[in-house]
């Protein structure tokens, strides 16, 4: 990658962290704290779940694909 790229891509994602940093605990400002934000440990603990089961799969089937289709493609030629 280029340099002035990779500059600006870092400069967005520390102001972005700078953002939420300064916001910390609060999600909006004097109503609602992070803590009062979260949902209840069942639904969270159920989302775990799906989260553990669902990301190897898409992990997997990405990599099956990519094997499957690496080196098929050819470099575009114009006649």
């Amino acid at each position: 990658m280029q340099l002035p790229f990779c500059i600006a891509v870092q400069v967005f994602i520390l102001s972005f962290l700078a953002l939420a940093i300064s916001y910390y605990p609060c999600i909006i400002l004097g109503k609602l704290t992070i803590m009062q934000a979260l949902s209840a440990p069942g639904s969270l603990g159920f989302l775990l779940i799906g989260v553990i089961i669902v990301i190897p799969c898409i992990l997997t089937y990405t990599s099956a694909v990519y094997r499957i289709f690496s080196g098929k493609a050819e470099d575009l030629s114009y006649y």
